[in-house]
């Protein structure tokens, strides 16, 4: 709500400069009502100005001031997450910039950017990055603004938005699969060199973008320089003198082209007309979900959707909790759709539903969003009461399928499930084909004995003929780790070959203990970044000195040891409640007040063990106890 941007912009703006940056300055009363105070800057917004008209001098000269200020934003680990036109203060009698609003500005810890897979706030279908239309399921850091910012830089010299501006799911399928057409075919004048500088800011996946606002600050001033020179600006590499000092491990996946390729031709069978089901095993931390999150965009591309639930683990009572997590995220997408599809849905499931529809919305409450409520149905028990639920469930699914187009339906840890989704699966699998349904569920092989029900289910349905495709993740080999890590570090692989080969031994090539090994390394100083020689140095004799657990286990079990008192006993308390948390549950179980215990969850925090799910959590820790409504976090652990 507003109440909690405003909170969000006076705690950023605390951590910003005077100058530069529309500062809020405290919170007043008006007519009985709040209200923010911001400062009121001098000069106009930028989207008033008509670049094209403008020299190019000027309008770089603009460009890299902004960029050398959103540099500043960056270096204090906040993510601006509001670089729009009108955003941008500027007074032409002094030529200064000022950014204004951070109402949906995020934080990120500079040591690692660990940052959110969501921010809260306002949204901007012009003004977004592809990991921010959350179709990607990817983290958003600091590179999310320097994609913006290319946007802004393209509008700037050519004096057009780089993409048709069409509705908001085209300019989502921009955002996320097509390049900016060239500069030059709106103004054929511009240097090619402005040209690759956009090209490299809007690159779709973040590890091809500039690693800093810095870096796009020294190109800019370069052709800046130029130009005052020579007249002219000649070609150059762009981000020849860009870099962060920031430990970023690409989220890209390595060593999975075959199953890579596997899914996606399952997945193109689905899409034309069949149903398809996969079974993905493979130990913790080894890729399972990563793989499937890599299936998202093609999904989005083919006008699909993706669903997905997890089990827990101590959670065998609540049946279908799974299932009710992935159909709530369907129920969530058709509300989102136009009334006029709405209305026609509605009509379609209700037909079929029937009489049994309060049976339905009992489970998913919140489809009586779009169906209204229900008389209550006539009250059945046991197996009676379960088969006609599933079968109302497959109704549910399959009304999707035809009105929306492929679904794909990922439950991960089925080694957990319960036996009530074991047999709605059962009667997925074995009844009358969906036609454009994709169920896939990840389990780990190492808790499935030959007795387990899942490993049942699996051989009743040999039995009678139905193909259910398996799929084995193993460990990394050492190849695999050294391209991760020259990727990583930017070192040539003759450099990395014995880090790589320690990095192996270590972690026994675990994608998930690569990472957590890695960021541990960078914490004790044994990998860090040399800002005289501008790379990453590394000491290979303490890395090879340094403690071996006997597994990935034990290395876990180390960091949580590691940790204050007080965090370890509220990681147990939120392990009760799933891997998902709500922080007010937790301050609940600890009977502590919320701030209390955000400080006192923030080592766990740090260390990577949990990560936040909201980009509003880091205001907590600026708010007073007595400060009485307190935004709502989410958490889950790594």
């Amino acid at each position: 709500g507003i109440q909690t941007r405003w909170k969000n912009e006076l705690a950023i703006s605390q951590l910003l400069p005077d100058k530069g940056f529309r500062k809020a300055v405290r919170f007043v009363s008006l007519d009985k009502r709040q209200a923010l105070l911001l400062e009121k800057p001098q000069g106009a917004a930028l989207h008033s100005m008509q670049f094209a008209q403008w020299p190019l001098d000027q309008t770089l000269r603009v460009a890299a001031r902004v960029a050398s200020q959103l540099d500043v934003i960056h270096k204090q680990g906040v993510i601006y997450n509001g670089l729009r036109p009108e955003n941008l203060v500027f007074d032409p009698s002094t030529g200064e910039v000022v950014l204004a609003d951070f109402g949906n500005a995020g934080m990120v810890s500079l040591e690692s950017e660990r940052s959110y897979h969501a921010l809260s706030g306002q949204f901007s279908f012009r003004y977004t990055s592809p990991e921010q239309t959350g179709r990607l399921n990817r983290k958003i850091d600091l590179r999310s603004d320097l994609y913006i910012f290319g946007v802004l830089l393209f509008e700037w010299l050519a004096g057009k938005y780089p993409f048709p501006d069409q509705d908001h799911l085209a300019l989502v399928h921009h955002h996320l699969a097509m390049a900016p057409p060239s500069m030059q075919r709106y103004r054929p004048d511009l240097p090619l060199a402005l040209d690759h500088i956009v090209l490299k800011l809007m690159a779709k996946n973040p590890e091809d973008r500039y690693h800093s606002a810095a870096g796009v600050a020294r190109d800019l001033e370069a052709c800046l320089e130029s130009l005052w020179l020579h007249g002219s600006i000649g070609y150059f590499q762009p981000g020849q003198e860009d870099y962060s000092g920031i430990l970023r491990i690409p989220e890209k996946l390595y060593g999975r082209e075959t199953q890579i390729a596997r899914i996606e031709e399952l997945f193109l069978q689905v899409c034309k007309h069949e149903q398809a089901a996969l079974f993905i095993s493979g130990q913790a931390g080894i890729g399972k979900s990563t793989l499937m999150d890599n299936l998202r965009l093609s999904v989005f591309q083919a006008r699909g959707v993706f669903i997905q639930g997890k089990f827990e683990k101590f959670q065998h009572h609540s049946p279908y909790s799974a299932l009710m997590q992935a159909l709530k995220e369907a129920v969530a997408f058709l509300l989102a759709q136009p009334e006029d599809f709405l209305g026609d849905y509605r009509m379609e499931l209700l037909d079929q539903v029937g009489q049994n529809g309060a049976l339905l919305t009992g489970f998913l409450p919140e489809l009586k969003g779009i169906t209204g409520s229900f008389p209550l149905a006539d009250e059945l028990h046991g197996i009676e009461a379960e088969n006609r639920l599933n079968h109302l469930f497959r109704i549910f699914v399959k009304s999707i399928v035809v009105k929306a187009g492929p679904l794909v339906i990922f439950l991960d840890d089925l080694q957990w499930a319960d036996t009530a989704t074991l047999r709605f699966l059962d009667l997925l699998f074995s009844g009358t084909p969906i036609p454009g349904l994709f169920i896939v569920g990840a389990y780990r092989e190492n808790e499935i004995g030959s007795y387990h029900p899942l490993a049942q289910l699996y051989k009743e349905l040999e039995s009678k003929g139905i193909t259910v495709h398996q799929m084995a993740l193993g460990p990394f080999d050492q190849g695999v780790v050294c391209s991760l890590l020259k990727d990583t570090l930017g070192r040539t692989e003759t450099a990395l070959h014995e880090l790589a080969r320690l990095v192996f031994v270590k972690t026994e090539g675990n994608p998930f203990f690569i990472h957590q090994f890695l960021r541990d390394l960078q914490k004790q100083g044994l990998i860090r970044f040399d800002l005289n020689r501008k790379r990453w140095d590394f000491d290979l004799a303490e890395i090879s000195r340094s403690g071996v657990q006997e597994n990935a286990v034990e290395f876990m079990v180390k960091k949580i040891l590691e940790l204050p008192d007080a965090a370890q006993e509220l990681l147990l308390q939120a392990a009760c409640v799933g891997t998902r948390f709500k922080l007010s549950v937790l301050a609940s179980l600890s009977q502590k007040m919320i701030p209390w215990t955000l400080r006192h969850l923030l080592p766990a925090i740090e260390v990577g063990l949990v990560i936040p799910l909201d980009a509003n959590f880091e205001i907590l820790r600026y708010m007073e106890e007595e400060a009485g409504a307190f935004p709502e976090v989410r958490f889950k652990f790594v």
